[in-house]
C-alpha cells in the first residue's frame, strides 16, 4: 500500500500543476480579450487625435494581428491555415513528419513579430506626450 501511495504522489502533483496552468490560461485569455476590447474602445475615441508617435498605426497592426491569429493561425489536424497558404505545406496525420524549415520559420515568425510589436508599442507609449 505504501508503494502505491508513493507512486501516486508525483501524479497528483502533476495533476495539480495542470489544473493550476489551465486556470491561469483561462484567466489570461479573459484578460487578453478584455484588453483588446478596451484597446478598440480607446482607439474609437482617439483615432483622429494627433500624436507625436504612431500609436494609431500600432493599434491597427495589433488588431490585424489578432484577426489574423483568429482566422489563419488556428491549429487543426492538418496544421494551420497560414502554413498551408503562405508555406504551401499541410500536415498529414496518416504520415506524420517534421515540418520543413519554412514552416518552422513561419511558426516562429508570427509570435516573435507579435512580441516585438508589443514592445515597440510600449516604447512608443513611454515616449508619447499628452496633447496640449
Amino acid at each position: 500500500r505504501q508503494d502505491i501511495l508513493a507512486a501516486q504522489g508525483p501524479v497528483l502533483h502533476m495533476a495539480c500543476a495542470m489544473c493550476l496552468f489551465a486556470t491561469l490560461l483561462c484567466i489570461m485569455t479573459v484578460a487578453s480579450i478584455g484588453l483588446l476590447v478596451y484597446l478598440a474602445y480607446e482607439y474609437s475615441k482617439h483615432s483622429t487625435d494627433n500624436c507625436d508617435v504612431p500609436l494609431q498605426l500600432w493599434v491597427q497592426v495589433v488588431s490585424l494581428t489578432a484577426l489574423f491569429n483568429l482566422a489563419c493561425n488556428q491549429h487543426d489536424r492538418y496544421g494551420t491555415l497560414g502554413a498551408r497558404i503562405f508555406c504551401g505545406w499541410s500536415f498529414d496525420p496518416e504520415n506524420p513528419e517534421r515540418p520543413p524549415f519554412r514552416v518552422q520559420f513561419y511558426n516562429m515568425l508570427i509570435p516573435s513579430f507579435t512580441a516585438l510589436w508589443n514592445c515597440v508599442g510600449l516604447y512608443w507609449v513611454s515616449k508619447a506626450h499628452e496633447p496640449r
